[in-house]
């Protein structure tokens, strides 16, 4: 047999798994569903930008100006805060919102992660997060740290009550039947996750390994007001904190900001970390203003990363 014929099927035993683990990548990169390999806008996202009455030149970056003028909540406003009202003119805009990865689960293409980032949300949504990455643990994923990204954002008492706090049965996530308050109530999110950790029924296996709580402060604004830390300045805490050691991260968000978070975890992270976000569908009592809210930031951040590669 000709040696070039013989290197040339040696080569291509030795790549196949490394190919394999691109196409999977590839098929699994949620970016695709807005923009393709040239960073412009996939025909589904140009469809609802029409479907919402929203004007544009074609090109990303003007794309970007509109749908932040438009869809983002305003200054000031919570995700559960936001009551924008916007007509969609389409027989069914789930069919939209799924299209673009915008409301359905999205599940882990591999076994084993460097690293877990649960990032963090409000109460409910948390244990909904931990509960899913409970189940991903008793599937036989597998990692080798969990790092919580939240903050010092005080506790919103209309949906954090002191009753949802100590409530441990009306939850996804399984608690512990025997568990009590032992010191004070939490404030903080970052307070409130711990205790979510105390309370619930844990894998045993992860005894052995590493939790880290990221408590990033508030951030100073420039009218000397504070606001509270974004995914992405939990992000810059945690690299500066705890200086990870480079590799897979398998982030848990949940449904619809899984594209948004995936986003912006590629934009701000080093480049020698691959990062795959997951999490659990929406819920029936969806918002469209919050879907078209984190649609606008996942924009964004696409364009700011395709500006990265021009």
């Amino acid at each position: 047999m000709n040696h070039c014929v013989i290197f040339t099927i040696a080569l291509s035993i030795i790549m196949q798994p490394y190919c394999n683990g691109m196409e999977n990548e590839m098929k699994n990169k949620l970016s695709s569903f807005i923009i393709d390999e040239h960073y412009r806008p996939t025909s589904t996202l140009l469809n609802i930008l029409k479907t919402t009455g929203i004007e544009h030149n074609g090109t990303l970056e003007n794309i970007v100006t509109e749908t932040q003028k438009h869809w983002l909540r305003p200054a000031n406003k919570e995700r559960w805060e936001n009551e924008t009202v916007f007509i969609l003119h389409h027989k069914n805009p789930s069919k939209l919102f799924t299209d673009l990865e915008l409301i359905q689960e999205i599940k882990p293409a591999q076994q084993q992660y460097n690293h877990v980032v649960l990032l963090g949300s409000t109460i409910q949504s948390i244990r909904n997060r931990l509960a899913y990455l409970i189940t991903l643990w008793n599937n036989g994923v597998r990692f080798d740290s969990i790092n919580i990204l939240a903050g010092q954002r005080p506790l919103d008492k209309t949906i954090e009550s002191l009753e949802i706090l100590l409530d441990t049965t009306s939850t996804a996530l399984s608690c512990k039947q025997s568990w009590q308050l032992n010191g004070a109530l939490p404030t903080t999110e970052t307070e409130m996750i711990k205790m979510i950790f105390d309370q619930a029924d844990l894998p045993s296996e992860w005894n052995n390994i590493a939790i880290n709580f990221v408590e990033t402060p508030m951030q100073q604004t420039e009218n000397d007001s504070q606001r509270r830390p974004n995914t992405h300045d939990t992000i810059v805490e945690w690299i500066t904190l705890y200086n990870p050691q480079a590799g897979s991260i398998l982030a848990i968000s949940s449904q619809p900001f899984i594209g948004y978070q995936d986003a912006v975890l590629r934009n701000f992270l080093p480049k020698n970390f691959t990062v795959e976000t997951v999490g659990y569908e929406c819920s029936n009592d969806y918002k469209i203003p919050t879907i078209l809210d984190s649609l606008a930031r996942w924009i964004y951040n696409e364009y700011q990363i395709s500006k990265k590669h021009q």
